[in-house]
């Protein structure tokens, strides 16, 4: 899943949800809404992983059992991505400014470089807004 957005994880295993993050989000589309401008001579773009915590208090008693709660999000072009829920059936992939989550911001982790196009990004993100809508969002799977 290219959006990781609320996840319950055991600690022991927080490196092998990174890399295996890593190895879906790099080369991968994120969407901007900046303008695009000359679009065959783009730069390789950084892709960084945000991490959240929902919970400061949850996390600080949860963490001695290898428990925690997050919210994660995918910066690129300037834009950060994440999957969210509510009750319709149109996308749960939301975009914001950077680090602006309503929750306390941890970490940024950078991802690699991506050479997709902002173009490529926004079509592959209203793709994958139809497979993840806001109603079809569950904190522990996918429906």
């Amino acid at each position: 899943m290219l959006f990781a957005s609320v996840f319950l994880h055991d600690m022991s295993g927080f490196n092998r949800v990174i890399n295996r993050l890593k190895d879906v989000v790099i080369g991968q589309p994120i969407m901007s809404t900046t303008k695009i401008e000359n679009e065959s001579t783009h730069d390789p773009q950084t892709v960084i992983l945000h991490i959240y915590s929902i919970s400061e208090r949850v996390n600080r008693f949860s963490f001695k059992f290898g428990l925690g709660l997050y919210h994660t999000a995918v910066e690129i072009y300037g834009q950060e991505h994440s999957f969210v829920g509510h009750p319709f059936k149109f996308s749960g992939i939301v975009s914001t400014i950077p680090k602006t989550a309503a929750y306390i911001y941890l970490e940024g982790l950078d991802m690699g470089k991506t050479t997709m196009t902002e173009r490529e990004i926004g079509n592959c993100l209203k793709e994958l807004g139809q497979q993840f809508t806001g109603d079809s969002y569950h904190l522990l799977q996918k429906k």
